[in-house]
């Protein structure tokens, strides 16, 4: 579960907020695995009983989704604080090990 916070997280939240929301994920993922020994407990008395709060549950993550913003999975250029659109020129190196060789290169790119 944390891999999936962690790795999903950055697409997910904005920049703004992304410290806190994933924080406040992995709090909720930490209150799940302290809360599962007590379902399992629970289903030794009645077996449907946590398939109905795993129900109530999911049913309540789906009414409260409705209400969170649009977050299409946009790449920084179609963000609105993605950049300025100035062009700059970068230089990186280029080695070539099987010539032994390094090569300083240029590239155009808008920030």
């Amino acid at each position: 579960m944390y891999g999936f916070i962690y790795s999903l997280g950055n697409d997910l939240f904005p920049p703004e907020v992304r410290s806190q929301s994933i924080g406040i994920s992995d709090i909720f993922a930490a209150l799940g695995g302290m809360i599962s020994p007590f379902i399992i407990m629970i289903a030794e008395k009645n077996q449907t009983s946590p398939l109905f709060l795993f129900g109530v549950l999911g049913f309540m993550a789906l009414l409260s989704s409705k209400y969170l913003p649009d977050g299409k999975m946009t790449s920084m250029d179609e963000k609105e604080d993605g950049g300025n659109g100035e062009d700059i020129e970068m230089e990186y190196m280029k080695i070539d090990e099987r010539k032994n060789s390094v090569e300083l290169c240029k590239a155009k790119c808008s920030v």
